[in-house]
């Protein structure tokens, strides 16, 4: 089975690694001192149960860029999955400057994990 694109297949090896990332690292920041607090735990609850979620997504999203990677007839869901990880990393940088961080590309810096996910799918669909 012979790689048909090799922009998907980068694209799914970052996604991989940026779900790594978000399942090692977030876990100790910031899932665990959320946890921590005393919010009901019910609010708790609902925001890991987020958390994991998101962790499904990322991974789910990695393996299908790395499988659609073998056949080029998957522009349509790789084009999606690639406009996600744009949108995501410009929600980050979006609720930076919201809240007015003290530091607008470094305050949350997940957008640097995701955009390069979203710009090397697009890559291999243009």
């Amino acid at each position: 089975m012979a790689i048909a694109n090799y922009w998907w297949l980068a694209s799914g090896a970052a996604a991989i690694f940026c779900a790594f990332v978000h399942l090692i690292a977030g876990h100790y920041d910031p899932v665990r001192p959320f946890m921590a607090t005393e919010m009901k735990i019910s609010v708790k609850s609902v925001m890991y149960a987020c958390w994991h979620m998101v962790t499904i997504v990322l991974f789910s999203t990695g393996f299908w860029l790395i499988l659609s990677a073998f056949d080029r007839d998957k522009s349509l869901s790789v084009g999606f999955i690639s406009i996600q990880y744009i949108l995501f990393a410009f929600l980050f940088l979006w609720i930076s400057w919201r809240w007015k961080l003290p530091n607008l590309w470094l305050s949350l810096p997940q957008w640097i994990l995701l955009l390069p996910v979203g710009l090397l799918g697009l890559a291999g669909v243009l």
